[in-house]
């Protein structure tokens, strides 16, 4: 049996995503789908609208068979970091035989020659990103500005988010010395980050604005209900009050950051009035807003560099997904992880910042019914 591959965040899950399953499989040939699922926090530097477990189901009832987490370690990093521990998950699991991924231009060519540009640690490109951010400018718009100047038959595929990811997932596959099959979906609908619907369509950026305004969702998504909702805002206080106390030594060792960037954390602390102003003081031409929030997140979990990866979570599975665990089982380079209080992770492991990432999401509940700890410890994988 043969799997595809499609490392996604699902926040929350909407009928574009259920026709990129579709279309993988068809793409690619494949029998099954595997997913690797952004956990309790997204890439953006949220918590996830919905926990989880119920993104695992909805997207198991939609056409996966397998879905696993994508540690929380790598999320809160940038795109390439984010698309280098999907990556990791897939490939090192034995799991997949292809990767699969939504595009704005469907180049698969086109992205591969990218990737191989961005996967050279050397010459004039390289060259050209380290002038730029040099020059103050964060790391995507320098990658982009780089690209324009030396490359500029490329610069299309970092313009587009879903372009951008695809080239960082072949360059991490490069980077680990695989060679799978590509499979870009075509974007289907309404762009990425669009608050208006398109065609029936609508980008979980949208979903996720009507949910907080408590409109109807039924016409975009293929479930009639959904479990609480979770927000940062719920914790607000709790995020400022942590920089208010936060040593600069123990910042500088968090992922994503830089000389410097600790000691501004502290200070914009010490005068937002709310999360929200706080963010806008720290962002800069050199830190994106994204870039502060995914950071604020590692910072407040005590996120360390230099951490490993050693497993891989199981976060839900039909019978063919079952089939596909056993499949890899003596192949895998990690160990499959179906109960927490059963794995024994290293000294160095990353295991640890998934579970504390769900607790602190779960005081992020919107109901208080759903803010107790622990639930990686009692919350199984979802079997359809």
């Amino acid at each position: 049996m043969k799997a595809v591959g499609i490392i996604c965040e699902y926040n929350p899950f909407h009928k574009g995503h259920k026709y990129q399953m579709e279309e993988a499989k068809k793409l690619s040939g494949c029998d099954a789908v595997v997913c690797a699922l952004s956990g309790s926090m997204v890439q953006r530097g949220e918590v996830s609208v919905l926990d989880k477990w119920e993104r695992a189901k909805t997207a198991l009832e939609n056409g996966a068979d397998l879905v696993i987490e994508l540690p929380a370690y790598y999320v809160l990093q940038s795109a390439d970091r984010f698309a280098f521990g999907g990556v990791e998950a897939l490939v090192k699991s034995n799991l997949v035989a292809a990767i699969s991924f939504g595009s704005e231009s469907a180049d698969g060519e086109g992205i591969k020659n990218c990737a191989k540009l961005l996967s050279d640690e050397s010459g004039e490109f390289k060259s050209a990103i380290s002038k730029f951010t040099e020059e103050g400018f964060s790391y995507p718009f320098a990658m982009k500005k780089a690209m324009d100047t030396v490359y500029p038959q490329y610069s299309l595929f970092l313009e587009n988010p879903n372009d951008m990811l695809g080239v960082c997932y072949v360059s991490a596959m490069l980077k680990l010395g695989k060679n799978l099959d590509v499979f870009p979906v075509k974007r289907f609908g309404a762009d990425h980050n669009s608050e208006v619907a398109e065609k029936g369509f609508a980008s979980s950026s949208y979903i996720r604005k009507l949910l907080s305004e408590k409109g109807d969702i039924s016409s975009f998504v293929p479930y009639s209900s959904f479990g609480a909702t979770y927000s940062l805002r719920n914790i607000e206080s709790f995020i400022l009050g942590y920089f208010l106390t936060a040593s600069e030594k123990k910042l500088s060792n968090v992922p994503g950051i830089e000389h410097g960037f600790e000691n501004r954390l502290i200070a914009c602390a010490k005068k937002a009035r709310n999360l929200d102003e706080f963010y806008s003081l720290c962002t800069s031409k050199r830190y994106t807003l994204s870039r502060v929030k995914r950071t604020v997140l590692a910072c407040i979990m005590g996120m360390e560099k230099g951490m490993e990866c050693d497993y891989i979570r199981v976060l839900g599975m039909t019978d063919k997904g079952a089939a596909l665990l056993k499949q890899a089982k003596d192949k895998t380079e990690l160990a499959f992880v179906t109960k927490t209080a059963d794995f024994k992770a290293s000294e160095n492991s990353i295991f640890k910042y998934d579970i504390l990432a769900t607790d602190i999401a779960s005081l992020a509940c919107d109901v208080e019914s759903g803010r107790e700890s622990g639930k990686d410890f009692y919350k199984s994988p979802v079997k359809i």
